[in-house]
């Protein structure tokens, strides 16, 4: 008995230590490998919105165009080839890495519009419903941005700003 007593009053310190030591490292690791984690999926959102809103320029400057009057805003051949030539760089690029469904299924209906757009039709639902669908795509884009910020604060999704949705457009 009085040999286990001594083995513990010699071993005990460097046995509480190598333990205290063990816990400090596993925890160590743990908070390293959350650490990185972390700072790889804000690498990804980052990206995301970077990509999210050439997205949405790309768009507008394209629906800038399709809203011209041929014969009071001199619709541009040039900038709208442009745009349509960003969307799409966008489209079967960048927006691949971002793979968010429901906004390349959009894209690529919106693609087939503006492959397809005539600027010498003069019938103003023919270009409303171009613009409405680019719109449509922002607002995908938008909705997924907000979701994944949630997802990145480990934290409910972050309610998008209405008031765009509030304000009145002509169409």
């Amino acid at each position: 008995m009085k040999n286990i007593g001594q083995f513990f009053l010699s071993y005990g310190a460097i046995l509480v230590t190598t333990f205290g030591l063990i816990v400090t490292i596993y925890t160590f690791s743990t908070e390293l490998k959350s650490r990185e984690r972390l700072q790889f999926q804000s690498t990804l959102w980052s990206k995301q919105s970077d990509i999210y809103l050439k997205t949405a320029q790309a768009i507008g400057a394209i629906c800038a165009e399709v809203n011209k009057d041929n014969e009071v805003d001199d619709f541009s051949k040039a900038n709208y080839q442009q745009a349509k030539e960003n969307f799409t760089g966008l489209c079967y690029g960048e927006m691949q890495f971002i793979e968010d469904t429901a906004a390349l299924n959009k894209m690529l209906d919106f693609k087939v519009q503006i492959d397809s757009y005539n600027p010498e039709i003069a019938d103003p639902s023919y270009k409303l419903n171009i613009i409405r669908h680019g719109i449509a795509i922002i607002e995908v884009c938008r909705k997924s941005y907000f979701k994944s910020s949630g997802d990145h604060l480990n934290d409910k999704p972050l309610e998008a700003d209405t008031t765009a949705k509030k304000a009145s457009f002509p169409w």
